[in-house]
Order: structure tokens, then C-alpha cells, then sequence
């Protein structure tokens, strides 16, 4: 008898079942190179794959330690977890470093004064030699490093600026001459930090690390000594080989390398507790500082590499995270310092709504059929049997749980990138600290029991915070599959109904708001359309205000009774204006009042719970409320410059500007199959707008003319005054006499290439005008001239000049006679 198709189904489920590993799988290939972070997975009960088995490709989890990162990135799925983020090679490679601080020097000067001077040649060539004098030699030392180089290979010092090739890729820095020493030895800092997310931002410092001591005792840098590296540089990979390097046996106290704990006593007990506080403050704020300066970068990478951006492909605004790799929308992590306190309940119900809304509804059901079934039976039993009318109630509740749990919601959350950077800090005799390089590829040797104790608890706690499942893989493929075939069946059904847009959700707009957004891709879903903006309007109007809302609304009143009673009946119109931003009016009331300000700002659970698991780390960003006293910088603001400033380059180069307009909601238009209304909030590119039909953003009420037409493209002039003013300088270009009188360093680095190149042209000038003369020449015949003595023919007491003066033809002999007598 041929089997049927659930028995089919049955045998093809349960062979999928045994294709797909029981456990949340490890990828421990060649590219995981140390045997600690293979113990840690270990621990964490993990099934390590290797490079020979068929999972290798479908791996939950991936740990590369080698700079193979981008092909693996290539291969990546949405539902898959990676220790790199996209985009840190820019502070990973020292001139990318350089110029990212750099940039936010400029706006933040005093807050980003941790990182040396820094040349990147040959890009910064001119400003480099200006340090030099006229004999090519500099009063303070320069330490030369490779752009891409590692474990100190390529690193000199030098004051001579003949030494340095300035066409070679590398970084020179202003050397710190005067650093803290330990033992009358240089040493640095290396720091663990733990970037947990970055959508949103999460940084972690770990409380523990290392100190690496030169071998040699340390000298000012001189003549004699600039070549001694084991006296200059703290690398381990230099050191180690020294005779004189002392290995580590006991806790980190003694030998060429120590642990941080130890260092933090030594200095409170030289330099008293206060200072080290505050020190090891400055080097978590310098953590953060550095993360931030290419924060857009990794924000952009990750939203294109698991799909959690705008679908518009409008450039990221700010680090929330919002959407997920299954795009359901997630309830939205406030700062610890500012923000809505409404917000997350808002969220969450409209997540609920979005895509919990079959679900809800299944369960409904469920419980609907065991309280029907319950209810007949209990009228067939008698009321004296309570033994087995308890049981039954008893069975029918535990069923009822099962149905919950088999019809509860599936999502895969977390962030599918973290990554430990290995800082290098060092300290000069202020104790002021400056960092030196970043590492995204930090070495997990464990040479020692130091090395293996510190680097063990890095690695094993920061695989503590991964919320990976081993369903990710099937709930992602469902997801997908079930997206497929909504998009089919909704095309097929456009098509019947002779709809215009075939099904298509009309295209998103970046500045729109994301309720705004979760409502019109709700409105748009033909699945769940009309449940879920029923739940949404209903959730509006009956959903009971949020604790945080309540104790905002008491703390009002409280106030109020006590200092105002007259507008004690006034609180419920002030609430409903300032509906969302609850915080702030507590604040501006205390603040009227001469009251001390009591925060309602609410930790993160999803942080708190990340705090507890990584017990040896200190949260860094977002600053816990706990240290919300203590002074801070502005990281808000510089977060706010940084995307800003990232926004406005990547619409430079998908809306040209002589294309790109300001425009106000309300007054454009963008039409789309009939339907009006600002969809844009604020601008308009001419890329949306060939999409929804307004080409050219003109006003609703402006008519349309036949001869209107887009601006022109900008002439050479202004093309070059624009190229000008992007450099630094003015649109008017300046006379001689004036550059001479006022040009500054800068400037007169950029006239001397302006007189290089005009100089070159001359040049090239020049040669034509030799090849021109060269070919008039050319085309005049040069005629043979030949002298037969044979005859006795004689000059005749004339000098050869006049003898060999041309003459007529007159008595002449042949072509020779014009050049002879006889």
C-alpha cells in the first residue's frame, strides 16, 4: 500500500530534522587560530565544527582570526553570527585612524586631544616636511609606522626628514618623549573592549588586561639610541626574544609582562586613588570616542550586510535599533540619559500588532475550544465527582499551555556582529593618556598563566551575551518562505482586481517617523491589513497610560499641590500636550520650582541583563544610570555631528546638488496612483521622485509649464570655486602680491603645487615647440656636396672659406663647380 501524504510530509520533516544539528553550532576552522576561544565555546556547550564537515557553511556562530574577514562576510547569512563588524578597518589601519580623529577634532577639539600628532603620507606630505627645517632636520623625534603593519615590524624613529619615504604608505607621529615608566622602563596598556552592537551602540571596557614593559632601561630619544627598539617600543613580539625579557610565572606582579589590576594598586599607591579613578575614566571615554568617530560606517555595513535599514535605502540617522533580520520591528532602546519614557510601550504594541497578530489570534482559538469542551463535559459529571472534574480542569489548563507554547512567536534578536578591539594606551608623567593604535585582530596566545587567565574571561563573557539559537537557521527559512508567498499571492490578486501597483508596498521615506512608517507598511500587508490597524486604533484609544507616564503624572501633581494648587486641575491637558515626552516636563517643572530633579529614566533590561553576564567589564556607552552624576562628555552631540555629517556625504552622492532641493512637507506633493500627501520630510531627491511622479518637486498649486526645466549643470568657474571652498579657502582666487603678503602653511603648500604644475605645462610647451622646429628642418633637402682634387683644380691663393663659397653656375664644372675655381 502506497503511503499517504501526511506519511510523505512526515518522513521528509523528519529527514530535514536530522540534516540540521541538534545544538548551536561553532565554526573552529584554520581561521580560529587559539585554543581559548575554542575552550570557550566549549564551556558555553556548543558543537565546534571544523573546516572538514559539511555544516562548515551553515554554522551559527563564526570566529575569524586571521584578515581573511571579507570573504567570509561575503558568504554570510542574515541569520548568522560573526566576531567583526564592517567597516572597523577604519580605525584598524593607522592613517584611516588618523584622519577619522581627525575629522572630529575639528568640531570637538578639546575632547579628542588623545591621540598624538599624526602625518599621513604622502596625503599630508607638504604639512609634514614644514616640520623640518632648511637642513631637513626637526627638533622632535617622529616614530615611523607602516599603515598596515603589526607586531612593531617597519616602526623607526627619526628627526631627519631624508630618512623617510614619503611616497610609501605610512602614518609619522609627534613621539611622546616624556612617558609614566615603571622600573625606569617604558611600558603600555593593552585594553580589551567589547563593541557589543552598534545598532544600538554598546561598549564595554574590560577591568583587567595587560602591561608590556620594554627590556632596556628607558633613555631620551638622542642620536646614539633612536635604533634601540627594545628600549622605545613596548610590542611584545620585540621584546620576548631579549635576554633580558622576565617571563610571567605567579599573579601578574612581577616579570616583562603584568596584568592591569596590579598596575592600578602600584599607581594608587604612588599617585593616590583619586587620580587612577579618574585616569581609567578618561581611557573608557577615549574607548568611546573612538568607536563613534566611524559609528555611521558600521551602522551603514550592517544594515545593508542583514537587511535591518531603511528600505528606501535612505543613510542611517541615528544607531536605533528597530527592525530586526526577520524584519518585525523591536521595542526601541532608549540612552540611558534621554528619551521618550513612553516609547517602549508604544513599540511594543505596535510590534504586537504588526506581527504578532495571527498568533494572538490562534490562541484565542485554542482556548475557546478548551473552554467549550470543558464546559460540556462538566454538565454530563456530577457535582459529588470533584476529584475528577479537578483533574480534567487540571489536564485542560496544561493542554491550554501547550497550545501557548506552540503558537508563541519565534524571533531570532540580538546583534549579529560584536567584536573585542585591543587598544594601546599609553601615559605620559601626568598621567594623561594617549592612544596609539587600535587592533581588531588582537592576539589570544596564552604564553603565560596570565595571558591565559585574562584573555580566557575576555573571550568566554563576551560569548555570554550572543542570544543565538540553534532554530535561527529554520525560523529565518520560514520567514523568508512564508514572505514569498504573500508577494505571489498578493501579485496574483492585484492582477485580478486590475490594481495599478501589481501588490507592490509603495517606496519608504527616511524622515517620516517610524510609527509613521509601521502603519503604512501594516496598512499595506493584504494579510493582516485590517486586523492589525483596527488593534493599532484601539490600542490608541483604550491602552491605559504606562507606569512611567503614571509616576510622571504624580510627580506633577505632587508638585503642583504643594507650590501651585491653582493648577492642579491643569495636569491632564499639560499631559496630553506633552504626550511622549513626559521626562522633559518633569523636568522643566522641577527646574521651575527650585526642586531637585528626580530621574524617571528607566535601565534597559536587555542591558541589565548583559551587565550581569559580563561581571569583569564596565559599561562604557551607554553611561549606566548609576555614573549618571558624574561629569561626561557630550557623546549625544558628537553622535548627532558624526551621522550629520555621514547623511550629508552620502546624499552628495546619490542626489547631485544641482538636482537635490529643499522642499516643506507641506507645501510639495508627491502624487502616487492618486493618492496625495507629503510623503517627504524635508528634502527631495530626484531619484524618489521619478518613483511617485513629481519629477521636479513643484508645489501642488504651481502649474506646469512646457518650457520648465531642470537647472543647469555648473560651469568650469564654478566648479572650481566650489573645489576651492571644500579645500578651505576662498571662492576668489587671490593675486600673487596677495598670496605672497597673507598666504598661511596650508596655503602656501597648495600655491607651490599650483606653481608645479604650471611649471610642468611650460614644459611640455617648450618640447612641442622643439619637435615643431625639428620637423620644419626636416623638410629641407640637404644636397650632396662633393670635391674631385683629381684634375689639379687649385684654390688659387683663396682661403677655403671663400673657396667654398657658393658661386654662380657661371664657368662652373658640373654641381662642383659652384662650390670652386679652377
Amino acid at each position: 500500500m502506497p503511503p499517504t501524504n501526511a506519511n510523505a510530509d512526515k518522513k521528509k520533516n523528519t529527514k530535514r530534522r536530522k540534516q540540521r544539528p541538534e545544538s548551536v553550532t561553532f565554526f573552529a576552522g584554520d581561521v580560529c587560530r587559539y585554543d581559548c576561544v575554542k575552550m570557550a565555546a566549549q564551556n558555553q556547550n556548543w558543537n565546534l565544527i571544523t573546516d572538514a564537515s559539511p555544516l562548515q557553511k551553515s554554522c551559527n556562530i563564526y570566529w575569524i582570526d586571521t584578515s581573511t574577514i571579507n570573504e567570509y562576510f561575503g558568504g554570510l547569512k542574515p541569520w548568522q553570527r560573526i566576531n567583526h563588524f564592517m567597516g572597523m578597518s577604519n580605525i584598524a589601519r593607522k592613517s584611516r585612524l588618523a584622519q577619522n580623529l581627525d575629522f572630529m577634532r575639528r568640531k570637538f577639539p578639546k575632547e579628542f586631544r588623545f591621540y598624538p600628532r599624526s602625518f599621513v603620507l604622502p596625503q599630508e606630505v607638504s604639512a609634514f616636511r614644514e616640520q623640518f627645517d632648511k637642513k631637513g632636520k626637526a627638533k622632535k623625534t617622529f616614530i615611523v609606522k607602516p599603515d598596515a603593519g603589526c607586531q612593531g615590524r617597519g616602526i623607526y624613529l627619526t628627526r631627519k626628514l631624508s630618512e623617510v619615504d614619503t611616497t610609501f604608505s605610512c602614518v609619522a607621529q609627534h613621539y611622546i618623549s616624556k612617558p609614566l615608566l615603571i622600573e625606569d622602563k617604558k611600558f603600555d596598556l593593552r585594553i580589551y573592549v567589547l563593541v557589543a552592537s552598534c545598532k544600538p551602540l554598546r561598549i564595554y571596557l574590560f577591568k583587567d588586561g595587560l602591561v608590556r614593559l620594554c627590556t632596556e632601561e628607558y633613555v631620551r630619544p638622542n642620536e646614539s639610541n633612536l635604533a634601540d627598539k627594545r628600549m622605545h617600543l613596548t610590542n611584545y613580539s620585540i621584546n620576548k626574544n631579549s635576554s633580558k625579557f622576565e617571563q610571567n610565572e605567579g599573579d601578574g606582579e612581577e616579570g616583562s609582562k603584568r596584568s592591569i589590576q596590579w598596575f592600578l594598586e602600584w599607581l594608587g599607591r604612588e599617585r593616590g586613588e583619586e587620580k587612577v579613578k579618574n585616569m581609567w575614566k578618561k581611557v573608557g571615554e577615549i574607548s568611546v570616542k573612538t568607536v563613534m568617530s566611524i559609528l555611521p560606517t558600521l551602522v551603514r555595513e550592517y544594515d545593508l550586510k542583514f537587511g535591518t535599514g531603511d528600505k528606501s535605502g535612505a543613510p542611517a540617522e541615528s544607531d536605533e535599533h528597530t527592525v530586526n533580520v526577520l524584519g518585525d520591528y523591536t521595542s526601541k532602546s532608549r540612552p540611558s540619559t534621554v528619551g521618550s519614557i513612553e516609547s517602549t510601550a508604544s513599540m511594543q504594541s505596535v510590534e504586537s500588532a504588526s506581527s504578532g497578530g495571527v498568533e494572538e489570534e490562534e490562541e484565542e482559538e485554542g482556548e475557546g475550544e478548551e473552554s467549550g469542551s470543558e464546559g460540556s463535559s462538566g454538565e454530563e459529571e456530577s457535582d459529588d465527582d470533584s476529584e475528577t472534574s479537578t483533574s480534567n480542569s487540571s489536564s485542560a489548563a496544561s493542554s491550554n499551555q501547550q497550545k501557548k507554547r506552540k503558537t508563541k512567536k519565534e524571533s531570532i534578536d540580538g546583534s549579529h556582529c560584536f567584536e573585542i578591539l585591543g587598544l594601546d594606551i599609553m601615559f605620559d608623567e601626568k598621567l594623561k593618556p594617549y592612544l596609539i593604535e587600535v587592533n581588531h585582530l588582537p592576539s589570544f596566545g596564552t604564553d603565560s598563566p596570565l595571558d591565559e587567565d585574562i584573555k580566557s574571561r575576555v573571550v568566554e563573557q563576551a560569548l555570554s551575551i550572543l542570544q543565538v539559537n540553534k532554530s535561527d537557521q529554520r525560523v529565518f527559512e520560514e520567514k523568508m518562505k512564508k514572505e514569498s508567498e504573500m508577494r505571489l499571492y498578493s501579485s496574483a490578486k492585484g492582477a485580478s482586481a486590475g490594481g495599478s501597483n501589481m501588490g507592490l508596498p509603495p517606496p519608504s521615506h527616511s524622515g517620516g517617523g517610524l510609527r509613521r512608517k509601521l502603519e503604512t507598511a501594516i496598512a499595506n500587508s493584504n494579510a493582516h491589513s485590517s486586523s492589525t490597524t483596527s488593534l493599532i486604533s484601539e490600542r490608541d484609544t483604550t491602552s491605559s497610560p504606562s507606569p512611567a507616564v503614571q509616576k510622571a503624572r504624580e510627580r506633577i501633581l505632587e508638585i503642583y499641590k504643594q507650590h501651585a494648587p491653582t493648577k492642579v486641575d491643569k495636569v491632564d491637558a499639560l499631559m496630553s500636550k506633552y504626550k511622549g515626552n513626559e521626562e522633559w516636563l518633569v523636568g522643566q517643572v522641577e527646574g521651575k520650582y527650585c526642586i531637585e530633579v528626580q530621574s524617571l529614566v528607566y535601565e534597559d533590561p536587555i542591558l541589565l541583563s548583559q551587565d550581569k553576564l559580563l561581571f569583569d567589564f564596565d559599561r562604557v556607552y551607554p553611561i549606566p544610570l548609576a555614573k549618571a552624576h558624574l561629569k561626561a562628555p557630550n557623546f549625544e552631540a558628537m553622535k548627532h555631528y558624526i551621522f550629520e555629517k555621514d547623511v550629508q556625504r552620502q546624499m552628495r552622492l546619490k542626489a547631485p546638488l544641482q538636482q537635490r532641493k529643499s522642499v516643506n512637507a507641506t507645501d510639495y506633493e508627491l502624487h502616487q496612483s492618486g493618492n496625495g500627501g507629503a510623503q517627504n520630510d524635508g528634502y527631495n531627491s530626484r531619484g524618489d521622485s521619478w518613483i511617485t511622479g513629481n519629477a521636479f518637486g513643484r508645489r501642488a498649486s504651481e502649474p506646469v509649464h512646457a518650457s520648465s526645466t531642470p537647472k543647469a549643470a555648473p560651469t568650469a568657474k564654478q566648479v572650481e570655486a566650489a573645489d576651492r571652498l571644500s579645500r578651505g579657502f576662498s571662492t576668489k582666487e587671490k593675486s600673487r602680491s596677495e598670496t605672497i603678503a597673507t598666504t598661511t602653511s596650508v596655503e602656501s603648500s597648495w600655491y607651490l603645487s599650483e606653481r608645479v604644475l604650471k611649471a610642468s605645462e611650460n614644459a611640455k610647451q617648450q618640447r612641442k615647440r622643439i619637435e615643431m622646429n625639428a620637423q620644419k628642418s626636416a623638410e629641407v633637402a640637404v644636397k650632396p656636396v662633393v670635391f674631385d682634387f683629381s684634375n689639379g683644380y687649385q684654390f688659387g691663393g683663396m682661403g677655403l672659406g671663400d673657396a667654398l663659397a657658393p658661386k654662380s653656375n657661371q664657368g662652373g664644372k658640373g654641381g662642383a663647380g659652384n662650390y670652386y675655381q679652377k
